[in-house]
């Protein structure tokens, strides 16, 4: 019995490294600059979260409210894929399609097997 609690133990500490890999491990912020490609609305709306598994308890699904807001796609220079950026209708009033733009980004992810891209920060390339 204590040889599978061992493997056991030994499995979920290899899933918790590769998700301090994956998402959490200090990666360094870049910069780049690029050009708003495109400015799509995406209306309010919900969606309802369920609460996972079979208990005795009684839970209620819980409502969360999405706000009105734009997705600006930005093609950075030297790079083959398009980012998108959520940005609430204040801030995406600032930019429009076809402007240049400087963004703040960081990678993160599995490089070899997977790599996805966060921007962090969005402003104006004057």
């Amino acid at each position: 019995m204590p040889k599978f609690q061992l493997a056991m133990a030994g499995i979920f500490l290899g899933f918790a490294v590769v998700i301090w890999l994956a998402f959490l491990r200090p990666v360094p912020v870049r910069s780049a600059v690029g050009v708003v490609r495109s400015r799509a609305l995406a209306p309010a709306g919900e969606y309802v979260q369920y609460q996972p598994g079979s208990r005795s308890s009684f839970h209620t699904p819980t409502t969360i409210s999405m706000p009105e807001h734009y997705v600006l796609g930005i093609q950075l220079d030297g790079h083959r894929t398009e980012m998108r950026y959520a940005a609430n209708p204040v801030e995406a009033s600032n930019f429009a399609v076809g402007q240049r733009v400087s963004v703040e980004y960081q990678e993160r992810g599995l490089p070899p097997f997977w790599r996805r891209s966060y921007i962090t920060d969005l402003k104006r390339a004057d």
